[in-house]
């Protein structure tokens, strides 16, 4: 199993130990307040979302092992940020001359236009069609590579 989690790209990686780290962490906390407060009721919450991060992450890694996911490489074109704080909301990506409509769920550091970047989805993942550009909205991960 460690071999199979080695072989699998960074960005994944780095992922499915995000979402196991928090998994353990919401795990500590759930424990802490159950005996804290001595009320189960208070710590279920956290013990629900442990659940919900151990089953994402176990779907999640059961797809990438047996292959059922899509690397996309292109070139992003443009960078769409929010009004005040300047984070990117979304980026477009060209790839094999097809427009890529991208929404960012965290923060992207060194992002430029030109710079590659690198898609991860599932292979059931919703892509829609919108002016001309597929918008993807959900992804595993996405990395970047110097332009």
């Amino acid at each position: 199993m460690k071999d199979l989690f080695n072989h699998l790209p960074l960005a994944l990686r780095q992922q499915a130990t995000l979402r196991g780290a928090m998994a353990l962490l919401f795990l500590i906390l759930f424990i802490a307040i159950w005996v804290g407060t001595g009320e189960f009721s208070f710590a279920l919450p956290c013990l629900v979302f442990v659940v919900f991060l151990i089953v994402n992450t176990s779907i999640m890694l059961y797809n990438i092992i047996n292959g059922n996911y899509v690397r996309i490489y292109g070139t992003c074109t443009s960078i769409e940020r929010t009004g005040i704080r300047r984070r990117v909301k979304s980026i477009t990506v060209t790839h094999d001359g097809q427009q890529l409509m991208i929404s960012v769920r965290r923060r992207l550091s060194g992002l430029s236009v030109g710079c590659g970047v690198t898609l991860y989805l599932s292979d059931k993942a919703p892509v829609y069609e919108k002016n001309g550009a597929y918008v993807i909205d959900s992804y595993y991960a996405l990395s970047l590579e110097e332009g």
